[in-house]
């Protein structure tokens, strides 16, 4: 029978191993079941992600970093934005980490102003981008911008004023409102200008930068009288003016350098650079004015935002709120708040004065080394190639390089980071084998290379200390510089306090 107390101990150990298998069995079992509900759960969570994929406005947000991310923004309050992410998950981001938002203008809901291809081997014409066509006010909302027009740029920072459309103005610190021409208070140096947004505006030839009334028809040769031509002397088509002059071009083309002086209800006096002729005009048969009032770029605390019918103009941002899906602006233009739809936004900037677009860099091309020459029977396409959706909040736009080049932008004071998309043109993916490098003085900050398996890149790095200048180069990787081309999609430079 055995010893008892030995028996004893084997039917404890055995009661207490089946005992163990049993809670082993239970909690396996229960880890199962809390598995299930986690994989149910999960898969309903992955479900609600799916159901959700049309909430929400498709964004690109650029954080304090200029790191970039695909989202579907949701709301912006007075401290945060409010978004979806790309794994379907709800998110915010406070204010002061977040500088850019960029509203994909191709989505659904928003085909006003889609962004213009540039993966073309031409240079842009030189046709203009700006705010839709319109007469009226109730015609700025329901003309659409033709998807084909891109912009240039000068060195002041901003684009040049658009050559087509209807009419707007243009400050001289940027912000621009489409709208109508509906008086002026001469006493006062002021014009009246209506905005579908704003209403009324009264705005002072002090702040004007530039006013659109109508387009361009070079086929009317009859504005002018010869004699008084003559007296102005200054005529000329697309001539080239001093900074420090305005310019009154005429409906067929036709244009006049000298000061506005006066501005009323039906016509315009302006007076030659001498002073001592002057010459009145009809609204009718202006196309439009530029003034002489120096540029002034954003200050670090300007919210600037970008609309879709072409108003461009700085917000409160305390005051301003997501309500419903619009967002309701609180601006210097008026007392009561002013509703845009998420889909009919471009862009919105916090604190703009901070970025800069590299298309409004100065730029110089330099001598590539001589190893790169050793195709002196390639005739490589001229560049860089700047082009701009039609309406492009901070000027941000595409650059086209083409290989083998080397390219020295000129910095703008307390550079801090660079961030850009690159992407081979569909043009050159065939052929594409090239390194990309990026470098200042101080040394290189990124070199990747790029071929058809490898066709794109997001970067975002860090600046040097009082670096000047930014060099990017492509490099041919040993094939020849056969399409060895790259876009660079919303290049920008942050400045500022680090």
């Amino acid at each position: 029978m055995g010893n008892p107390r030995q028996f004893g101990h084997q039917s404890r150990a055995r009661r207490r191993n089946r005992s163990h298998a049993r809670l082993a069995a239970g909690v396996a079992t229960f880890a199962c079941a809390i598995g299930s509900t986690v994989f149910v759960a999960a898969a309903a969570a992955d479900t609600t992600a799916r159901q959700d994929d049309n909430a929400g406005v498709r964004c690109v947000l650029f954080d304090s970093a200029l790191n970039r991310y695909e989202i579907r923004l949701t709301a912006i309050t007075s401290r945060r934005v409010e978004y979806i992410d790309e794994h379907g998950l709800d998110r915010t981001r406070s204010l002061d980490d977040t500088v850019l938002l960029l509203v994909n203008q191709d989505d659904d809901a928003a085909q006003t102003s889609s962004r213009v291809a540039v993966d073309q081997a031409e240079p842009p014409n030189a046709a203009l981008g700006g705010p839709p066509a319109a007469n009226n006010l109730a015609a700025v909302q329901q003309q659409n911008i033709p998807n084909n027009s891109n912009t240039t740029t000068n060195n002041t920072g901003q684009p040049e004023p658009p050559q087509w459309g209807g009419p707007y103005v243009t400050l001289a610190d940027g912000q621009q409102l489409p709208g109508a021409f509906v008086g002026a208070e001469v006493e006062e140096d002021t014009i009246l200008w209506a905005n579908d947004y704003f209403g009324v505006i009264p705005i002072t030839l002090e702040q004007l930068k530039h006013i659109h009334f109508q387009q361009i028809v070079r086929e009317q040769r009859d504005q002018l009288d010869n004699a008084q031509v003559l007296a102005l002397i200054n005529l000329a088509t697309d001539a080239t003016f001093p900074d420090d002059v305005d310019v009154m071009t005429y409906a067929n083309g036709d244009q006049l350098s000298g000061y506005v002086s006066e501005i009323d209800d039906r016509s315009i006096v302006f007076s030659s650079e001498s002073g001592l002729e002057q010459l009145t005009s009809t609204h009718e048969r202006i196309a439009d004015i530029s003034l002489a009032n120096p540029i002034a770029r954003p200050t670090e605390a300007t919210n600037r935002i970008w609309i879709s019918d072409g108003t461009v103009t700085d917000v409160v941002i305390e005051q301003s709120q997501t309500v419903g899906r619009s967002y309701q602006l609180h601006t210097e233009w008026s007392d009561r708040m002013r509703a845009v739809e998420h889909e009919s936004m471009v862009g919105l900037v916090f604190g703009a004065g901070r970025i800069w677009s590299l298309t409004d860099l100065e730029s110089n091309e330099v001598d590539v080394e001589s190893s790169e020459l050793d195709y002196p029977w390639f005739d490589r396409t001229p560049g860089p190639i700047a082009s701009h959706p039609p309406i492009a909040p901070m000027n941000l736009g595409t650059v086209r390089l083409s290989g083998p080049i080397s390219v020295e932008y000129i910095l703008p004071p307390n550079s801090i980071r660079f961030a850009a998309k690159l992407e081979i043109p569909r043009d050159a993916l065939e052929f594409a084998d090239f390194d990309v490098v990026i470098k200042t003085a101080q040394g290189e900050l990124y070199r990747q290379h790029f071929d058809q398996q490898e066709s794109q890149d997001a970067i975002t790095f860090a600046i040097p200390n009082n670096a000047r200048s930014l060099r990017i180069q492509i490099i041919d990787a040993g094939f020849g510089p056969i399409q060895d081309s790259i876009l660079l999609h919303e290049p920008m430079i942050l400045a500022g306090s680090p």
